[in-house]
């Protein structure tokens, strides 16, 4: 299993903190990717090259002014935004783009879930597995929970959404977070099977505790071994920490990565 962690493009001192603890990748913000300057994304460039390491998943995908469910969203505007995140992403070793994006996905008042949907495959289908092939790059959605957006909430749903398109290049991914906030089982993620690519974990937190999506620092304190047996069985290779900081931040992060590397 390959660990990587969610960082923000500018935190320089976190990504050398990641290489050195001994992370296997960055996943950046694909819209910070995008929005970088040539210097920032040339300096940035430099930097994973000196520190061995790459940017091999992104999220932050899309964001919420371009509302694919709406059918409002310049699609000329968006393919070219699109292109050029994957086109400066292959530079850093990217691999997969994880479409959580809820701002872009949320259906608007009046418009049918069909029709939201269908819009989803059709995007996807039509202007993103395209333009990924050219880069050798997979889409993987990620479901969000219902607090957060009102279509695709559960593995299954993504998966149904990945095969609607019919491309190869589309699949789905795991985050533990979003997961335990619907109910969903390790079994869902066995039945999804090889279309699950990529995966997210943090301490989901639990009944007895109210920290939400913190860094995973105790094999006690969520079944994290039967989150990271079930995304291996299906052959999902990575695994990203997706969590927010309480404390110090490499701390955090060694803590996390000797956890994860004791379990699998």
């Amino acid at each position: 299993m390959k660990y990587g962690v969610c960082i923000c493009f500018d935190n320089i001192e976190g990504i050398k903190q990641a290489a050195e603890i001994g992370y296997d990748y960055v996943e950046f913000s694909f819209q910070a990717i995008v929005n970088a300057d040539d210097k920032a994304f040339n300096n940035m460039k430099n930097l994973l090259s000196e520190l061995n390491i790459k940017c091999e998943t992104t999220n932050c995908f899309l964001p919420g002014s371009f509302n694919i469910s709406s059918g409002n969203a310049d699609m000329n505007e968006v393919a070219a935004f699109v292109e050029k995140g994957m086109k400066r992403g292959q530079e850093l070793g990217l691999r997969i783009v994880v479409f959580g994006s809820g701002g872009a996905k949320q259906i608007p008042d009046g418009v049918e879930f069909g029709t939201a949907f269908k819009r989803l495959y059709e995007f996807l289908r039509d202007i993103v597995s395209p333009i990924a092939g050219k880069y050798d790059i997979q889409i993987a959605i990620e479901p969000l929970c219902k607090k957060e957006v009102n279509i695709i909430n559960t593995v299954k749903e993504g998966a149904m959404l990945a095969v609607a398109t019919g491309k190869d290049n589309i699949a789905v991914l795991a985050d533990i977070y979003h997961m335990k906030e619907e109910n969903e089982t390790w079994q869902d993620i066995l039945d999804v099977g090889s279309q699950l690519i990529h995966s997210h974990i943090s301490n989901p937190g639990s009944d007895s505790n109210n920290a939400k999506r913190v860094y995973p620092t105790d094999k006690n304190e969520y079944d994290y071994k039967g989150f990271l047996d079930a995304i291996e069985k299906v052959g999902c290779k990575r695994c990203s920490v997706e969590a927010s900081i309480a404390g110090d931040f490499y701390e955090n992060l060694a803590k996390t990565y000797k956890l994860l590397k004791a379990i699998k």
